[in-house]
């Protein structure tokens, strides 16, 4: 409870409030157990909240009133939820697998990002992220387009532009209304399957990523880029071998990537961490599994949270001396941060 409660703090709460105070005896919530138990004696629910208490009496003026900006959005529109149930396409294609092993890799960068609905004003952020938009209408076309031409980096997922948002497939070659802004139409596209994989071979030219290959898996779009549009990676296998997998257009003053697979959170970080750089978003090196990293800003001072979600401690290489502000300590080197255990540095 305390892990998860500084957790609301670090992403901009200013308050937390804890439902329930003591355990239901009665009905449906007799379950959902509060601070107390059913027998109103003080156990670990309770102790955690007192802890946490006292140590919010000395350090809440520190914390009160800070923002956590954020330089990244993800894109989550629940119609796509809701026509993926209703007609998958390929064994295994879920919209949860999807949003979740985007958002994996983005937590595992240590990338604060909000999570926004499609017609959201994007213009805040360096980077959007849309796993998958399944459902594309005039509105969101053109708030993409938008985004994009003003200096945005936008990165979509595979399968999108296929239907408007009356569940009709798209009568135009996919992706539909977004093929101008990503410099490419889908010359076919191949339902594997979640069991069943096609390898790609990066074309970046970046160090860490020079002659990678990955797996993608469940679903493949075949890209047919425009004039213009830049190739970083090719399928390695089937009838389509040698295509392109992964492009990336220029679109005025922005750029769009468009990921023609499905790839799970390990790859998928090394492409983000690669993609953000580009964007100028700094990303960590990935995170212990377990770990978050987030930051929250008051006064144009940054504190910076360390979140141990794991059942075993973790180590957090910190840039020089920090002053840790729950303990009042000085720490430099390597913060060794216990299960469940918070930091907050500054």
């Amino acid at each position: 409870m305390r892990l998860w409660a500084y957790q609301g703090i670090a992403h901009g709460a200013d308050g937390i409030v804890f439902f329930r105070w003591r355990s239901c005896r009665y009905n449906t919530e007799e379950y959902w157990h509060g601070i107390l138990e059913h027998h109103g004696q003080p156990r670990r629910r309770y102790r955690e909240v007192q802890q946490m208490g006292q140590e919010l009496a000395r350090i809440s003026n520190t914390l009160t009133g800070g923002m956590s900006p954020k330089q990244v959005a993800m894109i989550l529109n629940y119609d796509d939820s809701r026509t993926l149930r209703l007609q998958p396409g390929a064994q295994g294609l879920t919209f949860n697998w999807i949003m979740t092993a985007s958002y994996r890799a983005l937590h595992r960068l240590g990338v604060a990002i909000d999570i926004v609905p499609p017609d959201a004003d994007l213009t805040p952020y360096k980077a959007v992220v849309a796993p998958i938009l399944h459902l594309v209408d005039d509105a969101l076309a053109e708030n993409l387009c938008g985004y994009v031409a003003k200096g945005g980096t936008l990165w979509l997922g595979a399968c999108s532009g296929v239907k408007d948002t009356s569940n009709r497939v798209s009568s135009e070659p996919l992706p539909g209304l977004l093929a101008d802004l990503f410099g490419l139409e889908i010359e076919e596209y191949d339902a594997i399957g979640v069991n069943n994989s096609n390898g790609i071979a990066l074309e970046i030219d970046a160090p860490a990523l020079q002659g990678v290959r990955m797996n993608g898996s469940t679903w493949c779009d075949v890209l047919a880029p425009k004039r213009g549009t830049e190739v970083l990676a090719r399928y390695t296998s089937d009838y389509y071998a040698g295509q392109p997998a992964l492009t990336r257009s220029k679109y005025r003053s922005g750029q769009a990537y468009y990921l023609g697979t499905m790839l799970e959170t390990p790859d998928l970080c090394k492409l983000f961490s690669w993609m953000l750089s580009e964007a100028g978003v700094a990303c960590a090196d990935e995170l212990p599994e377990g770990l978050e990293v987030t930051q929250r800003v008051l006064d144009g001072k940054t504190l910076t949270f360390v979140l141990n979600h794991s059942a075993s401690p973790v180590q957090y290489v910190l840039n020089g001396e920090m002053r840790e502000l729950i303990s009042g300590k000085t720490v430099s080197g390597v913060l060794e941060l216990p299960a469940y255990e918070v930091a907050i540095l500054t």
